[in-house]
């Protein structure tokens, strides 16, 4: 079995989608500076780079969850309905 290369991630993926989701929805996606997200996370930029990739990346990934966890609460207030 091969072990892991590199350190382990000392951050959680989710936390860092939800930050990144909120400076794209505030700052939008050119104002949004991969620095800015880098440093709000207290992550140097190349650790961010290394586990979601460029900023165009990390915006699909933040956009994917934000529609996933949409999803969920969507159906999830369905399911206690009674009847449609």
């Amino acid at each position: 079995m091969a072990s892991a290369r590199g350190r382990p991630r000392e951050f959680g993926e989710a936390d860092v989608l939800r930050r990144a989701q909120a400076h794209f929805l505030k700052e939008g996606f050119e104002a949004t500076a991969y620095d800015r997200v880098a440093a709000d996370l207290g992550l140097s930029k190349p650790s961010l780079y290394n586990a979601f990739g460029d900023k165009t990346a990390l915006f699909e990934r933040a956009v994917a969850d934000y529609a996933r966890q949409a999803s969920e609460q969507i159906i999830a207030s369905f399911s206690d309905a009674a009847s449609l």
